[in-house]
């Protein structure tokens, strides 16, 4: 099936909703989707091919990816059976999902980690043909995806099918559907304070604070995982079901007293969660990224979008924070309560989502791990 020239011209610039996406897999330009496509991003699955590689290769303009796997392989893997990733190894696997981009219609593309994979500590970067970024795709591509996978923290089982990233499309280039700083109350109240009153200062609208405080339902500010050198216990088995693992044998849990500071040790990794609260519409996306690439000696990493309606379902309507993965680099280091960790963009959809019909696993989060664990304190 060929698309016709005025669906696509009809889809306007933004990002992407449900609809859209699946309107481009009926018609091949989306290859090989299989599974959930939420509100502004959709899910991409392993295939059964991977590679253990050498190291983390930067990818350029000029050269693909299979050149890549050629010059820096160690060792074919084969994902049709549950395959361990270790920690501090960098692995390279090919997706299932396939892009044929039409060309001269402007459409592009952004991925990130799932944020139930952040939230183990595992960094996933999509490579693709002469393309000298992670985690773009630029107009009129066509080809495979490949994502570049390294657990830090913990070893993970994975095996064909799994999703450890998510892409989201827009409709021209994705700065142009951004939504400024003067403009963003013109959407309404998008996030609030700690005080549940909404923001309202131009600048710092887009700014994401840590808060140490502790978390009410579990008397906890922060998560500390325990240290991990490829121990066969501390595994984490992605193809088990949700809520599979007690966290209190991989996680300590900290406590952070009002005026104290929080101990970020080196070379450990922390969950977090934010001071500001989304309530987000059904015409607004939000993507986060840290200050710097580094922040002193920390590196804030924030994996998952965050799509409309998230925390507007709330049943307490007091929005829903955001979490930050912090890891510390060589210098024991200490953080303020209401320090500024992470900035974010706001993007107008191409059209309004629809209201979701699935819970989505986050809405009512506080302090949390990721999806894999049983909550806190649950026996």
């Amino acid at each position: 099936m060929t698309l016709k020239e005025d669906e696509i011209d009809n889809i306007r610039p933004g990002v992407l909703n449900k609809k859209q996406t699946e309107l481009l897999f009926k018609n091949d330009i989306i290859k090989n989707l299989d599974g959930k496509v939420d509100s502004s991003s959709f899910d991409l699955h392993l295939s059964s091919l991977g590679y253990k590689m050498r190291g983390s290769i930067k990818p350029d303009r000029y050269t693909k990816v299979t050149q890549i796997i050629n010059d820096y392989k160690e060792q074919i893997l084969d994902l049709e059976e549950k395959t361990t990733l270790k920690t501090g190894v960098t692995y390279l696997i090919q997706l299932k999902e396939v892009l044929r981009l039409p060309k001269g219609k402007k459409f592009f593309g952004r991925t990130t980690g799932k944020s139930s994979i952040g939230r183990l500590d595992v960094l996933t970067r999509l490579i693709v043909d002469e393309c000298h970024t992670y985690d773009t795709i630029d107009e009129e591509y066509g080809g495979s995806l490949f994502l570049e996978v390294t657990p830090i923290t913990f070893p993970i089982v994975v095996k064909k099918g799994i999703a450890l990233s998510q892409l989201r499309l827009f409709r021209g280039c994705p700065e142009w559907s951004e939504i400024k700083n003067d403009e963003i109350q013109l959407f309404g109240g998008i996030i609030l304070d700690e005080k549940y009153e909404f923001k309202k200062n131009g600048n710092q609208i887009t700014e994401l604070r840590v808060n140490l405080l502790p978390d009410p339902s579990t008397d906890l500010s922060a998560f500390r995982a325990k240290k991990n050198n490829n121990n066969k216990d501390l595994e984490i088995d992605l193809t088990q079901k949700e809520k599979y693992f007690k966290p209190e044998g991989f996680w300590d849990g900290i406590k952070v007293n009002k005026g104290e500071l929080l101990e970020i040790e080196k070379e450990k990794f922390y969950i977090l969660r934010s001071k500001e609260r989304f309530k987000l519409p059904k015409d607004v996306a939000v993507s986060c990224q840290a200050i710097s690439e580094t922040l002193g000696e920390l590196r804030i990493h924030y994996a998952g979008f965050v799509h409309p309606f998230f925390g507007s379902k709330r049943e307490d309507g007091k929005g829903t924070p955001i979490i930050f993965e912090v890891r510390g680099h060589n210098v024991t280091t200490y953080l303020r309560d209401g320090e500024t960790l992470a900035n974010i963009n706001f993007y107008r959809m191409s059209e309004p989502a629809e209201e979701p019909t699935e819970k989505n696993d986050y809405e009512n989060q506080e302090l949390k791990l990721s999806k894999y664990f049983k909550d806190w304190g649950q026996t």
